[in-house]
């Protein structure tokens, strides 16, 4: 949670559902992926692409991929990131589920 605004105004959207404020996204996050580093398990990122929109703002695409030991996941998303005095934060995070390989059992999140 650390890349991400802390503020109200921070938007995340997956799942169908639009969360604002950086405590609401952070409480979604434990209560998909737990409390601890084993639960949440290991997530990576491929193929990204960053396009800047000015000095001080940049959107970012890419895959991610989260492998736990209760299965493998991923899928796609989109970042809007804002240059603040403290660095770069993500303000805006729009990250969708892959659908499942043909066969292979849907993944809730």
């Amino acid at each position: 949670m650390a890349g991400y605004w802390r503020s109200p105004n921070l938007v995340f959207t997956s799942g169908g559902n639009i969360r604002r404020g950086w405590k609401t996204t952070l409480e979604a996050y434990r209560k998909h992926y737990g409390k601890d580093r084993d639960s949440m398990g290991k997530l990576s990122f491929s193929k990204l692409e960053v396009h800047r929109l000015g000095a001080r703002a940049a959107w970012v695409l890419g895959h991610w991929r989260l492998e736990r030991a209760s299965g493998t996941s991923g899928g796609v998303f989109t970042l809007i990131l804002r240059r603040f005095d403290t660095g770069w934060r993500i303000v805006h995070d729009h990250t969708s589920l892959a659908p499942p390989a043909t066969g292979a059992p849907a993944k809730k999140h």
